[in-house]
């Protein structure tokens, strides 16, 4: 089972990006008030952060519905929109085989492949490839870089990216 590796919140700014995850396919889990993240199996995960990571939190009464096998997300209620990343970017809806369409220029968002990696970055920071455990990476405002399990390496970014990880209260629950 993939794991997380956490440390306290003396190394976390106040704009870094927390995570809750769960092995239970297609359940939805919040951290705490200011950053609820959606995360499915381990073929298909996908997080949104607060808003200062360029995600709009979820409203209270934004549910996700399940998810069939193939990652297939139906769409969110009107009252609740999904913004990723960037303020003029919106997620779509994934098709089948976990794909997502890119935002506009100012937004680039990679296609997912079969086990459902996504990248989503400023156009001023460079982000490497992940192995196969490596789900899903996304960059605040200041290029910090959200890290899973101790087997997704990250390699060199550029100048202004730093490493983060999580906070004790994200703890993966299952």
């Amino acid at each position: 089972m993939a794991s997380l590796v956490l440390t306290d919140s003396s190394q976390l700014t106040s704009d870094s990006q927390h995570l809750v995850t769960t092995h239970e396919i297609c359940q939805v889990t919040a951290c705490n008030e200011t950053c609820k993240v959606t995360t499915f199996n381990e073929t298909c995960k996908v997080t949104t952060f607060k808003e200062t990571c360029k995600v709009t939190t979820f409203k209270e009464t934004c549910k996700v519905t399940t998810f069939n096998e193939t990652c297939k997300v139906t769409t969110f209620n009107e009252t609740c929109k999904v913004t990723t990343f960037h303020e003029t970017c919106k997620v779509t809806t994934f098709n089948e085989i976990c794909q997502v369409t890119a935002c506009n220029e100012t937004c680039k968002v990679t296609t997912f492949h079969e086990t459902c990696k996504v990248t989503t970055f400023k156009e001023t920071c460079k982000v490497t490839t992940f192995n196969e455990t490596c789900k899903v990476t996304t960059f605040n405002e200041t290029c910090k870089v959200t890290t899973f399990n101790e087997t997704c390496k990250v390699t060199t970014f550029n100048e202004t990216c730093k490493v983060t990880t999580f906070k004790e209260i994200c703890k993966m629950n299952a």
